[in-house]
């Protein structure tokens, strides 16, 4: 079967992995440069973040596909020989006492089954010396996961062209036909199934439903010694220390259309958080603002399944990087097998 893929962030080049490797032909076409979306800005931290995020339909998307990392991306390594930058380090969660992001991460925990401590300003300070803890309150979250984004598109783009995907950057997919991508300059690109996986542009499609907006989230890249051990996340942001000894600092959530470069407003306002959690952090070396638009849907859940001339794979948010295996796998089984029932009702594309 031929496929066309477009968009490669993280869920397009997740399911063209997934979909050559059952023996498919597929290529992926890229408005831009692979894996600089939204994959690019993000932070790469295996938790939910919203408290709506936790429970119901989509806190149990969240859970299988967080259940799915560990060995998905150790593949990925082992297949690639390349470093997914996969590392299980635990998190805290910080506030004032009574903040809702805290009250909701203790009870999504719970709610969840996962294992967490509740931290007082003394025991924050004991867990990471360099945080400003006084007036916090936390919760520990010991066996999470995160994942470097530039690596992990670096891995996902060596795996497909192990497995014969073909990547075009720099081709823009402006119509689907039912057996072709019409790029903007005409072209036609022959599919037997197009995957629309454009992110926050899927929404140009007239068929996408719901709608689809972009949201703007913008990070810096930071080099500084011996600030934290693990991720700290407060309701304005995170500080996730990396092995090689930058921070990802970040990240916003701005309703801005489709400006997506960052803004002095944005770097000034991340700054402000990180060095609020740790002072130490006004001495480090800034290496790179980075941005990209999230996609998020009008109900706020992924939309995944065919509808129109397509398949869909779009409105992932803010939880595109937990999201892909678990979509990857459910793409490939819908357009291989065609068999969607894996995919939740109130993920369905035309909903």
């Amino acid at each position: 079967m031929e496929i066309v893929v477009a968009g490669a962030g993280v869920i397009g080049l997740a399911a063209a992995r997934e979909l050559a490797g059952r023996g498919a032909r597929v290529t992926v076409l890229e408005r831009g440069r692979a894996g600089r979306g939204a994959t690019w800005a993000a932070a790469g931290i295996l938790s939910p973040t919203d408290p709506h995020e936790w429970g119901g339909g989509l806190g149990a998307f969240n859970a299988s596909a967080i259940a799915l990392w560990p060995a998905w991306q150790a593949a990925l390594a082992e297949e690639t020989g390349l470093d997914t930058g996969f590392e299980r380090r635990g998190e805290l969660r910080v506030g004032p006492p009574g903040e809702r992001f805290v009250e909701a991460t203790r009870e999504g925990a719970r709610l969840a089954g996962w294992a967490y401590e509740e931290l007082d300003a003394d025991a924050l300070r004991a867990a990471e010396p360099g945080l400003a803890a006084k007036g916090l309150e936390g919760v520990h979250l010991p066996n999470t996961a995160g994942v470097r984004t530039d690596a992990l598109t670096a891995a996902l783009l060596a795996s497909g062209k192990q497995r014969g995907v073909r990547l075009r950057e720099g081709a823009t997919v402006a119509g689907i036909e039912p057996r072709a991508a019409v790029l903007a300059s005409g072209e036609r690109v022959r599919a037997d199934r197009v995957v629309l996986a454009a992110g926050a542009w899927s929404g140009a499609f007239a068929f996408i439903r719901p709608l689809v907006r972009p949201v703007l989230g913008e990070s810096l890249v930071l080099r500084a010694h011996d600030v934290c051990r693990i991720p700290v996340r407060s309701s304005a942001g995170s500080v996730v220390p990396r092995a090689d000894g930058t921070y990802h600092v970040g990240t916003t959530v701005r309703e801005r259309g489709f400006q997506s470069r960052p803004s002095v407003a944005s770097v000034r306002r991340v700054l402000d958080n990180a060095t609020r959690l740790f002072p130490r952090l006004d001495d480090a070396e800034l290496l790179s603002a980075r941005s990209g638009l999230r996609p998020v849907s009008a109900d706020g859940l992924p939309i995944i399944g065919p509808t129109g001339t397509a398949v869909v794979a779009t409105g992932h948010g803010r939880e595109g990087i937990i999201h892909a295996p678990e979509t990857a796998r459910l793409l490939a089984r819908g357009i291989l097998d065609d068999d969607w029932s894996g995919v939740p009702d109130a993920f369905r594309a035309g909903r």
